[in-house]
């Protein structure tokens, strides 16, 4: 799904990682892969950030449609204003 960054206006799309939580992605698709940038199936609309181990994996994943992408909070100036921890998302008990 495609928007704009409510901060800084860039060009996003949105991804699941896979715990479910909700990730911004520059859309801008890169080719290249390092540990911290992000893998988007966009098949599934999920993402994964890259660990020094995966990233032989990155080529085979492209061959299935996989890019790699930079994550909206590492990019955008005021990402820390939108950043939602796992303890304020979590329903009251």
């Amino acid at each position: 799904m495609s928007a704009t960054c409510g901060s800084c206006d860039a060009a996003i799309t949105w991804a699941r990682t896979e715990r479910g939580r909700p990730m911004p992605l520059d859309v801008e698709e890169l080719d290249f892969a390092a540990p911290g940038l992000v893998v988007l199936n966009p098949a599934r609309g999920t993402c994964r950030v890259l660990s020094e181990g995966q990233l032989m994996l990155v080529a085979g994943w492209r061959e299935r449609g996989a890019t790699v992408h930079r994550s909206d909070w590492d990019t955008c100036p005021s990402a820390e204003q939108h950043r939602v921890s796992p303890q304020q998302e979590a329903p009251p008990l």
